[in-house]
């Protein structure tokens, strides 16, 4: 198949000339592919509670070890529902990364620099390593190769204030109560 602008050029669905590696609340969706194909991909709901199966346990595990991986970022609230899972990230500004430019705290991971650091602890570096960590476990206990497990891209949201940040919680504990509700 040829290269067609008209149907191949994605559009960024990200806040234009925002720095995502900036400190700040972060609620993120991350489908699945192939969803509406997948019923139960990750577990089921079960009177209104989420029941994870191997896979959602998985995702689950990946998800709890972020803050191992990126100095700064805390995990909130987050669910793993059957095709997808919701989570809040926080980045915060870390004292080695806002003081000391000349900080190499990434230096064992092959980055050299500050502004390679914070990149690396981006929103979308984040999220990214996540999928593919998810992806590369999956695979492997589903004996596959190099399967895609989630859709391309995720959905974000900044968190502005407390008042969002209570009510993004509450969606997420909800979540699982109001599955198959339309």
């Amino acid at each position: 198949m040829t290269f067609n602008k008209a149907i191949h050029n994605r559009q960024s669905i990200r806040l234009q000339g925002y720095d995502y590696s900036r400190s700040g609340i972060y609620f993120v969706t991350i489908n699945i592919i192939d969803r509406n194909n997948k019923p139960g991909f990750l577990g089921k709901i079960v009177d209104g509670a989420m029941l994870l199966n191997e896979l959602g346990k998985i995702v689950e595990e990946v998800w709890r070890e972020i803050p191992n991986h990126f100095k700064g970022v805390e995990l909130d609230a987050f669910i793993i529902m059957p095709d997808h899972m919701h989570g809040l990230i926080i980045i915060n500004e870390t004292e080695e990364l806002s003081n000391n430019p000349d900080n190499l705290i990434y230096q064992n991971r092959g980055v050299v620099s500050q502004e390679l650091a914070l990149k690396k602890r981006s929103l979308g570096s984040i999220v990214g390593s996540f999928k593919a960590e998810v992806s590369r476990r999956i695979n492997r206990k589903l004996k596959t190769e190099r399967a895609s497990i989630w859709q391309r891209n995720f959905y974000e949201r900044i968190i502005r204030d407390d008042k969002e940040l209570e009510a993004v919680r509450c969606y997420i504990e909800n979540n699982p109560a109001n599955w198959g509700r339309k």
